[in-house]
């Protein structure tokens, strides 16, 4: 029985009848990494869709589909900016409103031809619009253009009268080919012109501007609707978080309803408390709205000065961000308990799994004593769910956060 090293003998070129054995070494396995501890963030914006949870992973991501930073109360832009800073990497953002948020709009002179921003809010007063001579003989190009965004080039649109502003309207809004898609910034309206087209350049702010509709937002706004189509919070649902932020909502009217918005999805929310709160007027406040939930997490009045580079100034600011950062960084743990936390994770609302089940699932069903221990060892609470492991019996095992807890939570979600 000969034994080889791999890649030291020609199996194919084999004659003799025999048991060959080739020592294998260790092989490198790539694995697609999967984001856990997303932070689902509600606040107000300059410019994005609106009531829409929106992938972010960093801030020119959030610059570049929310706007810059602003230097306002609910702003989900500072709070996702703090847990960056801490680490954090993947967001589930929302953009609350009061509905007054507006489009910015600017008609052609002399044309009923419009062109509208694609979202709402105040950065669509910057989009610049420029129409010169094609590249191709009789054409022309419209150039749509943001500060801070490559801009949108549409070239040789020909035709004469009203067929030629029909064909800038399909361009803009409908695209020109596999190359030019539609326009990420305008959509476009003929309008019935039928006039010959002449150069210009023109903003959306200098027709009528847009507006961010964030004047009478209140914490109630961003906690939104769970009615279709939902809004604020509720346009979380679903989307896999492990952390919540409703950004500078102080008001402990809405910190059940949070609470128990995280029950139902697994979540935990951080709440925040006034600026410059009494720890008597904070506890008496806590025991009045009767919060008590393993699913929120209570800052009391550590609102921070923070330096908002942005806007070049430093501003107190709610540590909610701040705190999510640091948490979506705080399950490191050893390998095996990642692999365990991430098998948690995988187990739906609801349902159960035994400590031996997860040690199965994680390659070593001997180790469900080591599972144990990985549950133990999380920190997130229903973030992770580790509540939802069993005996092999069903019965109930300890718990980090009580025993009673756990089965109440348990409780919960098989009712749900």
């Amino acid at each position: 029985m000969p034994i080889v090293q791999q890649g030291n003998i020609n199996t194919t070129a084999l004659v003799v009848p025999d048991l060959y054995v080739q020592i294998v070494p260790p092989q490198n396995l790539v694995l697609n990494g999967v984001p856990t501890n997303v932070i689902g963030m509600v606040g107000t914006a300059a410019w994005g869709p609106v009531g829409q949870p929106v992938v972010v992973g960093t801030m020119a991501d959030y610059a570049r589909i929310f706007g810059p930073i602003v230097g306002r109360r609910f702003d989900m832009g500072t709070q996702v900016a703090t847990a960056v800073q801490q680490g954090a990497q993947s967001f589930r953002c929302v953009r609350a409103t009061d509905g007054t948020d507006t489009a910015a709009q600017v008609q052609l002179a002399g044309s009923p031809f419009t062109f509208t921003a694609l979202c709402t809010g105040t950065v669509g007063n910057q989009i610049g619009l420029t129409l010169a001579p094609g590249s191709a003989a009789n054409t022309w190009r419209l150039t749509v253009w943001l500060p801070g965004i490559a801009p949108e080039v549409f070239d040789n649109i020909g035709g004469v009268g009203a067929s030629f502003w029909a064909a800038l309207a399909a361009a803009v809004n409908t695209g020109m080919g596999r190359q030019r898609g539609p326009s990420q910034l305008v959509i476009a309206s003929a309008g019935g012109a039928t006039g010959a087209p002449g150069a210009f350049s023109t903003t959306l702010g200098a027709g009528t501007p847009g507006s961010d509709g964030a004047a009478a937002v209140s914490s109630t706004t961003l906690v939104g609707s769970d009615v279709s189509p939902r809004s604020g919070m509720y346009a979380l649902r679903g989307q896999g978080c492990g952390l919540g932020v409703l950004a500078d909502s102080d008001d402990s009217a809405q910190w059940m309803t949070q609470a128990s918005f995280g029950l139902s999805e697994g979540v935990y929310m951080i709440l925040t408390g006034s600026a410059g709160d009494t720890v008597n007027a904070a506890t008496a406040i806590k025991r009045a709205v009767g919060l008590d939930s393993y699913a929120a997490k209570l800052m009391f009045g550590d609102w921070l000065w923070w330096t908002d580079q942005v806007n070049g100034t430093v501003r107190l600011v709610s540590p909610q961000g701040f705190v999510a950062g640091r948490l979506s960084n705080s399950s490191r743990g050893t390998p095996f308990q990642r692999r365990v936390w991430q098998a948690l994770r995988e187990i739906p609302a609801g349902a159960t799994a035994t400590y031996s089940e997860i040690a199965a699932r994680v390659g070593a069903p001997k180790e469900a004593y080591a599972v144990g221990e990985a549950c133990a060892a999380n920190a997130i609470a229903v973030a992770i769910p580790c509540h939802r492991v069993v005996r092999k019996d069903g019965t109930l095992a300890g718990f980090r956060w009580g025993f009673w807890r756990k089965r109440a939570l348990l409780k919960r979600e098989s009712a749900q």
